[in-house]
């Protein structure tokens, strides 16, 4: 196999309970990204475009995994699609089919110098301009890359632990008094990932064989 891939291992299906916390985090971040942003100002719902870009990333990362592409390869990918879809979204009448044009680069700028002084200066909950929300689409499209990478290549904290920084990022964020309610459950969702991982580290393992110089000595402790 050529140098620019990588073995697969297939232990993403392994880590069930760990796919339950890490897809429950993200949820909870995303409920918490409802309490900071009114509805979108574009046609397009900034809901939908949050959702999709997470769907994208844990796709197209799902797919260039088990394809065994290099992780590097992986990211430029993410990237590169991720790229082409802010620039259709953030100036679709100035792009040729999916590329950009010299004119939709400049447009993507505006929008997203415009996006970050409002996330500087703004107080939420703010409306969502087109800049705001691709950036907060490609932060969940990273979670979604991250997830589906991480539990695939049995690296469990890669995957879990960003979820749970974004959620208590939104948090921090958030003016308003954080209710015992949220903190309880931001709690249960550590506590849950630690135990998830855990628990499917322990079945990994369980289903392990041990290599033929590894068992004990004696007949009765060596197989048949």
């Amino acid at each position: 196999m050529g140098a620019g891939v990588e073995r697969g291992d297939g232990a993403g299906m392994v880590y069930r309970y760990s796919w339950l916390a890490g897809l429950a985090t993200i949820a909870f971040a995303f409920w918490e990204l409802t309490q900071l942003l009114r509805d979108s100002i574009a046609t397009t719902p900034w809901q939908l475009v949050v959702l999709s870009g997470f769907a994208l990333g844990a796709i197209i990362t799902w797919a260039t995994v088990s394809y065994r592409l290099h992780s590097v390869l992986v990211v430029l990918i993410n990237g590169g699609v991720l790229f082409l879809a802010a620039a259709r979204y953030l100036a679709p009448n100035q792009t040729v089919l999916v590329f950009p044009s010299v004119q939709s680069l400049q447009k993507m700028e505006i929008e997203l110098r415009e996006a970050w002084k409002l996330i500087q200066f703004g107080v939420e909950p703010v409306f969502s301009f087109p800049g705001l929300t691709i950036i907060v689409a490609a932060v969940f499209w990273g979670l979604g890359a991250l997830l589906v990478w991480g539990l695939m290549k049995r690296h469990p904290f890669v995957a879990l632990i960003p979820p749970l920084v974004v959620a208590l990022q939104l948090a921090t964020v958030d003016r308003d008094p954080t209710g015992l309610a949220r903190i309880v459950v931001f709690v249960v969702l550590v506590a849950a990932t630690v135990m998830a991982v855990n628990a499917d580290e322990r079945d990994l393992g369980a289903g392990q064989m041990a290599s033929p110089g590894s068992w004990p000595s004696g007949s009765a402790a060596r197989p048949a």
